[in-house]
């Protein structure tokens, strides 16, 4: 897990659109794995700058994190709060950030929707959670590979976010992020790429807490309520 040139994109495409981080929580002590000539040529760097193994540097300096904290299970690359994302998050971690960046976590949790919710409970109104995890054609990497849906019926109003953006980022290509959306009503949001392909999205908790609606895959809901109509 960690900052590679698709995350590098897509954290220049949100500082541009969506401002500072704020106070960050990484899901994982997140790596930098962007060489350094081409960090100062994507972030515009001309003076110092200290390119460090992790990426707390570059998010404090260059992306307005104010302060940064790690969550993981283990310890073993320091992280700052230990906990199994399997499990609910104790109260003393909900609602206390402004940014949650997952950048290759969310496929390695056994229990992926009890993550979601989790990544969800430490947002703070307003703040914005940050996804970069794979799409197609990297089965076995993790437990998971995601579908658009996944983050486009999860972060919903009717759950308090708004402004849900999914992209696909292909890994060859990784300047350029492709924007996935709801279609027609009833239809499947079907990704067929050759090429490995990650999943990016994000979202904002709107002015109050989340809450738990229940998440439905959209084309049933539609033949669902297509079925029930008829009965009527």
């Amino acid at each position: 897990m960690g900052l590679d040139i698709v995350a590098l994109s897509f954290l220049l495409w949100n500082r541009d659109l969506h401002g500072p981080l704020g106070r960050t929580i990484m899901l994982g002590r997140q790596e930098l794995h962007v060489p350094e000539a081409n960090v100062r040529s994507m972030v515009g760097i001309t003076g110092a700058y200290r390119h460090d193994q992790y990426c707390e540097a570059l998010l404090a300096d260059h992306f307005g994190a104010t302060s940064i904290e790690s969550l993981d299970f283990s310890d073993y690359e320091s992280a700052t709060i230990l906990h199994d994302l399997n499990l609910p998050l104790p109260e003393r971690h909900r609602g206390q950030f402004d940014a949650v960046i997952d950048f290759g976590t969310l496929e390695h949790v056994f229990d992926v929707a009890q993550a979601l919710r989790n990544c969800a409970a430490l947002l703070r109104p307003g703040g914005q959670v940050l996804h970069v995890v794979p799409g197609n054609n990297l089965c076995g990497h993790g437990f998971w590979q995601f579908s658009p849906e996944a983050f486009l019926s999860f972060y919903t109003d009717r759950n308090g976010f708004r402004d849900t953006r999914v992209f696909t980022a292909d890994v060859y290509s990784p300047w350029k992020l492709t924007p996935i959306s709801f279609g027609r009503e009833g239809e499947r949001m079907l990704v067929d790429t050759t090429e490995p392909t990650y999943m990016v999205a994000r979202s904002t908790l709107g002015d109050s807490h989340v809450r738990d609606a229940p998440v439905q895959q959209s084309d049933y809901l539609h033949v669902w309520r297509v079925a029930q109509d008829g009965q009527e």
